[in-house]
C-alpha cells in the first residue's frame, strides 16, 4: 500500500464516520439532553454522599453489618429509591424528548434506534460480556468485582456511543470508568464503598458535569437553550 492508498482509506473512513454521524440525529439529540446530564449528575452525588457516609461508618464500626440499623435501612432505602427514581425519570424523558423529536416517537424507539442496525453489533455484545463477567464474579464469591466488570464494559459502550454521536460526556465518563475501573481491581474488596464512590458516583458526576458544560456552551453558540 503506497502513500495515495493510504490517503484514499484514510478519507474513505472520514466519510463514514460522517454518513454514522448523519444516520444518527435522532439518538444525538435525545441521548444528549441538558436534563439527562442533570439528572445524571444529581445521581452521582447521591451514590457518593451514601457510599462515603457508609464507609466512614465501616471506619468506626468494623463493618457494614456492625452499623447501627437505621443508616443500614437508609442506606438500602436511599439505594432503591435512585435506581428506581432514576430509572422511571430516565424513562420519562426520554419519552418526552423522542416524541419532540418525532411525534410518532418514544422510549422503544429510542431502544430501537440504540441496539438497531451497526450499534447491534458493538451495544448488544458489550451488554452481554457485562452481564457474564458479572455473573462470573458472583459464582467466584466476590460480589464486589461485579460492579467494575460491568462499568469497564459501559465504558466501551459509552466511548462507541460517543464516538457516532460527537457528544464529549460520553466519551469523557467513558474513559472514566474504563480506566477507575481497571484501577480499582486489585483494591476493592478493601474498601468496596469508597470504591463504589470513585467508580459509579464518579462515573455518573464525570458524565453529569461534562454534559453541563457542553450543553452551556452549545447554547452559548446557538443564542437558545435545549
Amino acid at each position: 500500500m503506497n502513500q495515495s492508498d493510504l490517503d484514499t482509506l484514510l478519507h474513505d473512513i472520514e466519510e463514514l464516520r460522517r454518513a454514522v454521524r448523519r444516520n444518527n440525529p435522532f439518538l444525538a439529540q435525545v441521548l444528549a439532553s441538558r436534563f439527562y446530564s442533570a439528572l445524571t449528575a444529581v445521581i452521582g452525588t447521591v451514590v457518593v454522599a451514601i457510599c462515603l457516609g457508609t464507609q466512614f461508618l465501616i471506619g468506626r464500626w468494623g463493618s457494614f453489618a456492625a452499623t447501627p440499623w437505621p443508616w443500614r435501612a437508609s442506606f438500602w432505602t436511599a439505594a432503591i429509591l435512585t435506581m428506581v427514581l432514576g430509572g422511571g425519570m430516565k424513562w420519562v424523558m426520554f419519552n418526552r424528548k423522542a416524541r419532540l423529536i418525532a411525534k410518532d416517537a418514544n422510549y422503544l424507539t429510542v431502544l430501537r434506534a440504540f441496539y438497531a442496525g451497526s450499534w447491534f453489533h458493538v451495544n448488544v455484545p458489550a451488554y452481554a460480556c457485562a452481564v457474564c463477567g458479572m455473573v462470573f464474579a458472583f459464582s467466584l464469591g466476590h460480589p464486589w468485582y461485579a460492579l467494575p466488570v460491568g462499568l469497564v464494559f459501559a465504558g466501551l459502550l459509552f466511548n462507541n456511543v460517543g464516538v457516532s454521536i460527537q457528544k464529549a460526556e460520553y466519551l469523557v465518563s467513558g474513559w472514566y470508568a474504563i480506566v477507575t475501573s481497571l484501577a480499582s481491581f486489585m483494591f476493592f474488596e478493601r474498601a468496596p464503598f469508597l470504591w463504589t464512590a470513585v467508580v459509579l458516583g464518579g462515573f455518573c458526576l464525570a458524565f453529569g458535569i461534562a454534559g453541563l458544560i457542553r450543553n452551556k456552551r452549545e447554547e452559548a453558540d446557538n443564542g437558545h437553550p435545549r
